[in-house]
């Protein structure tokens, strides 16, 4: 091939394509692409491959599907609940119920919990008292 050494790699193209196998079934389908330019700076030929994400697409619409159920489920249950971290016991999230149970606005304790102050303050002290993962009392 003449003039292989005048060649110049341009960056990946990315594509998602659907596919239908010989069977009729659906496969989506990741395509790479790369040209490869001539000497006058026109494109000689491309590198294309094509990797199968079937798996993966299926897998991230399944995951969504059961995070959309999981806040329905927070966003409606009539029981308060308060999601921790194992190790600090800070709060990570927290039901709109688990709020009007407090007292709180919901949108302004989501807005603490994301603060520096939040973060700072002894709201569940890491010294959890003599049973293990039994959270202490708020400081008030």
């Amino acid at each position: 091939m003449e003039g292989l050494d005048a060649l110049v790699y341009v960056s990946d193209m990315e594509t998602h394509e659907l596919l239908f196998s010989q069977n009729g079934d659906m496969r989506n389908v990741e395509v790479h692409g790369y040209p490869i330019f001539d000497n006058n700076g026109r494109i000689s030929q491309i590198i294309e491959y094509f990797l199968d994400i079937t798996d993966r697409k299926r897998a991230e619409a399944a995951l969504l599907e059961k995070e959309e159920c999981l806040r329905t489920i927070m966003a409606t249950i009539q029981t308060g609940v308060l999601v921790s971290e194992t190790n600090s016991g800070r709060i990570v999230d927290v039901n709109p119920f688990a709020s009007r149970l407090i007292g709180a606005d919901d949108k302004a304790l989501r807005a603490f919990m994301k603060s520096a102050d939040y973060a700072s303050s002894q709201y569940i002290s890491s010294n959890r008292g003599p049973e293990q993962g039994k959270p202490a009392s708020p400081i008030t």
